[in-house]
């Protein structure tokens, strides 16, 4: 049996669409993913949230491509290129069991090659990141989801959110959500829409921003199936 949403709310100090859940038998949703009785979903993205996103190029080390339309990750002789990506999950309760997180990104370029997904260990700012200032400062040690070659393409984060969630500061269990960093697998270049393509048309097409829609319940999940 498939859950049907009740009604749409906004959720406060998020200003992220959100599908309140809390009338629905629980049941598998559309992605055939169960869902939990009183299970709340939201969609994070420039439009309906706090989004960040530029890309980073060891080629040239102190530009800055925060106001890009594109967000590129590439490897190959021209110097490596990577892209940095940031959605405020602050407003999910810290006692929240993600019960699913789906990252979404359309490619405006290229593809056709895996995009590995780390976590991001440091502040970064849009506006003024460059490959120097950052660093590398990612965690290399864990491959968190990685996006299919396809375009939309989509990857499940639900682990890595549910650690960002649950942190609560320095000895706690978790992560501080400092963003994510994407890196091609493979040589070539991958160009994906950033946030920029918010607006209709600004890139060409329909709304292409990325994306991150978090479902979520509050305590220990009751599944009815």
């Amino acid at each position: 049996m498939r859950a049907r949403a009740s009604r749409l709310f906004v959720v406060t100090g998020a200003v992220a669409l959100a599908v309140g859940c809390a009338e629905l038998p629980g049941g598998e949703d559309e992605a055939g993913v169960v869902r939990s009785v009183g299970s709340t979903c939201v969609v994070i993205d420039r439009n309906e949230g706090t989004v960040a996103d530029a890309h980073v190029w060891q080629q040239k080390p102190d530009k800055n491509w925060g106001g890009s339309n594109s967000l590129t990750t590439s490897r190959g002789s021209v110097g490596d290129r990577q892209a940095l990506l940031y959605f405020d999950t602050s407003a999910i309760p810290q006692d929240a069991v993600v019960e699913s997180a789906t990252l979404t990104l359309n490619v405006l370029l290229y593809g056709g090659a895996p995009v590995d997904v780390y976590r991001i260990k440091e502040p970064w700012s849009e506006g003024t990141v460059t490959w120097n200032s950052f660093g590398s400062n990612y965690d290399r040690t864990e491959i968190w989801t990685t996006l299919p070659g396809s375009s939309p393409t989509s990857a499940d984060l639900t682990a890595l959110v549910q650690e960002w969630v649950r942190f609560a500061g320095a000895g706690t269990p978790g992560f501080m959500n400092r963003g994510m960093l994407l890196n091609r697998v493979t040589g070539g270049s991958t160009v994906f829409a950033s946030s920029e393509c918010a607006t209709s048309g600004t890139c060409g097409a329909s709304d292409l921003q990325p994306r991150l829609e978090v479902c979520y319940s509050i305590g220990s999940p009751i599944e009815l199936f």
